[in-house]
């Protein structure tokens, strides 16, 4: 269930680059003796009220432009050898003893080819996720099933793994040598995937592109700069494609201004998101505004 900010006031963001720059222009007249007016000066920049939200909405607004965002495990080093609209190859590259540290497992959100290149072929497990939909909605009630577990996958031999309801989890090479595949991606929409436990098989938490958790985080930062000049844009992301987003705006929008905040939450309770419109009437319903 997602919530409104609290009440307590939130830290304004500091900017390190900003007094990066401030020790470097102090630093350049280190030997020079410095006076009131050549600190004013070279504080000038940090004090000017709007620049930090300014720079901010220039990169919200890049952010959201970004159509699509693949990202990479991070067990792997990963190098792109083709990308058109269709699809996007890579070689794939992982230290044998880096797949042993696996403890999470995460469903594709794109149907996808993998092929392997190591000599002696690699060893793998594969699971099922039965129905996991809405597939926006997380349902820790399912697990994963193993329907190939040790398999072997031989050098140049092909696997598809199907999007969302099947994962793909390599052990390490029959040879114990690094591991190198390639990897074929379908170009989809942006959607969510599901993280699970390795352990248990059990569904933890929901994944969404990169792009998109980008401009969550940078929702917040615009709510806790209290930024007014942002809501404009903050609007536009209340019908972005992903839920998270748009309660994230909403949210912000709530921190900078109470009445749009408002304004906001209405237009929520009638979301396509089940959690997003309770949780927009339950907010409501606390202010007494239905």
């Amino acid at each position: 269930m997602y919530t409104l900010p609290g009440e307590k006031h939130i830290k304004r963001v500091s900017m390190m680059t900003s007094l990066s720059a401030i020790s470097k222009t102090l630093f350049s007249k280190i030997d020079a003796d410095l006076t009131t007016s050549d600190v004013l000066s070279a504080l000038s920049d940090f004090i000017h009220p709007n620049w930090i939200t300014e720079f901010i909405n220039h990169e919200l607004e890049k952010l959201n432009e970004n159509s699509s965002y693949i990202p990479t495990s991070s067990s792997y080093s990963s190098i792109e050898v083709m990308n058109n609209d269709l699809f996007d190859l890579h070689l794939g590259y992982a230290k044998n003893e880096d797949l042993k540290k696996i403890i999470l497992l995460t469903s594709s959100s794109s149907d996808k080819i993998i092929i392997s290149f190591c000599k002696f072929g690699l060893l793998y497990n594969l699971y099922n996720q039965q129905n996991p939909y809405p597939i926006d909605v997380l349902d820790k009630n399912k697990k994963l099933s193993l329907i190939k577990g040790n398999h072997k996958l031989n050098f140049m031999e092909a696997i598809t793994i199907k999007k969302y309801e099947e994962i793909f989890s390599h052990i390490g090479s029959t040879d114990n040598d690094d591991i190198i595949i390639v990897s074929v991606t379908i170009k989809e929409p942006i959607s969510f995937s599901w993280e699970y436990d390795a352990h248990t098989l059990r569904p933890i938490r929901l994944v969404g592109g990169g792009i998109a958790s980008r401009i969550e985080h940078t929702c917040k930062l615009l709510g806790e700069l209290d930024a007014e000049t942002s809501v404009p844009i903050l609007e536009t992301l209340l019908h972005h494609p992903m839920h998270n987003v748009r309660w994230e705006a909403a949210r912000s929008i709530m921190m900078i201004d109470f009445e749009k905040g408002i304004e906001s939450l209405h237009m929520l309770k009638d979301d396509k998101h089940i959690e997003i419109r309770e949780s927009a009437h339950i907010a409501l319903t606390q202010l007494n505004l239905i």
